[in-house]
């Protein structure tokens, strides 16, 4: 033993080269998991155009697959059966499009006109604290600045067809990958599974990754079918509420309600502050204005922290500041369409965490 590798005892030191080559070697393994995570994150953001849509074709294809399994015992191959339901949800998304289209144009052209009535709101609101003399001087900036806002909203609504156009350009290619990936993974998807599972080593391995997929369809497609049912539910209570208080298109606010509350914690607060700014637009009295946003929080609050945990059971609760975080980061990776896909991704993650490391590891997620 070289007197380099024992102390002044004669006992041998704890950094031996096999231990300092293993912790070597601990190092390289986590900086390459490092690497390939960052290089992962920045496939899926800069290749959002093919992934988000392959994602929403698996997550919508978990609730769709039980009713293409049944057409398939009636004797109707998988890829008619998937033929059949990716025409009827273009056709529900085209109804669901063409019955809005009205209302959504009509809130448009009167959107220019309303934001006056705004700024008159906003004064309002600064009045009690204000003391005459400066309003008076603030009513003289505002008088200035809508007729100088006036000429600039002309300017730019030339262009704001052609904005509008480009983004409904992009997200009709995202719905048409989207139903088109869909077709493809009811058609053959199953295929490909048992392909998949025949080809692991092992009936152990087998038969825990088809515990797995059955469970995730199964929680997935059941959490999915409940939101959307207490989501529609949701829509249609806000926009009768809406409609009560005089609130303009009352059928386009209460399916945007609908369909933001999806997104957990973030879309009803977006929705409070659109609220917010059509009710200061719309109703004529300031007190209704600011009541339209408390009602409609009070209507979320009830069936976010009551309705919703009592209908989806406590296997599929999760953290919120888990969900809170995720919703962030899937934001970040993939915007919206990302925000809307957070729930689902944590309860697959759930699951399989559930079948890999136990129980006690996936209830860091609740």
């Amino acid at each position: 033993m070289k007197p380099s590798d024992a102390n002044s005892n004669g006992v041998e030191t704890a950094c031996t080269p096999p231990r300092q080559a293993r912790a070597c070697g601990l190092r390289h393994t986590a900086l390459l998991t490092a690497l390939v995570v960052f290089a992962g994150l920045g496939v899926l953001r800069l290749g959002y155009m093919l992934f988000l849509p392959l994602a929403m074709a698996i997550l919508l294809s978990l609730v769709l697959r039980p009713l293409v399994r049944r057409l398939h015992r009636w004797r109707l191959p998988y890829p008619l059966s998937a033929l059949l339901l990716v025409m009827l949800v273009a056709g529900a998304m085209g109804s669901a499009v063409y019955g809005l289209q009205e209302p959504a144009l009509q809130w448009l052209e009167e959107a220019p006109y309303s934001l006056r009535q705004l700024q008159y709101r906003i004064l309002e609101l600064r009045e009690p604290i204000e003391n005459v003399q400066e309003a008076t001087e603030q009513m003289e900036r505002l008088g200035t600045a809508v007729g100088g806002e006036e000429r600039k909203v002309v300017v730019e609504s030339q262009d704001l067809p052609g904005r509008l156009l480009s983004e409904l350009r992009e997200a009709a290619v995202g719905v048409g990958l989207t139903l088109v990936m869909l077709f493809f993974v009811l058609g053959w998807g199953a295929r490909l599974y048992r392909g998949v599972v025949n080809a692991l080593p092992g009936f152990g391995k087998r038969r825990m990754v088809v515990e797995i997929v059955q469970e995730i369809e199964d929680s997935v497609s059941r959490y999915l079918l409940t939101i959307s049912a207490i989501n529609t539910l949701l829509g249609g209570v806000v926009g009768v509420v809406l409609h009560l208080f005089g609130m303009p298109n009352p059928l386009l606010w209460g399916v945007l309600a609908g369909i933001l509350n999806f997104i957990s914690y973030l879309g009803p607060a977006v929705m409070a502050v659109i609220l917010a700014f059509v009710a200061l637009m719309s109703l004529p009295t300031l007190s209704g204005a600011l009541v339209v946003p408390l009602v409609f929080l009070t209507i979320t609050s009830i069936e976010g922290y009551v309705i919703t945990p009592a209908a989806v059971g406590w296997r599929l609760t999760l953290n919120p500041l888990l969900i809170f975080v995720s919703l962030i980061f899937w934001f970040w990776i993939w915007g919206i369409i990302g925000a809307l896909l957070t729930v689902p991704l944590l309860v697959c993650i759930k699951i399989v965490l559930e079948h890999l490391a136990g129980r006690q590891v996936a209830a860091i997620l609740d």
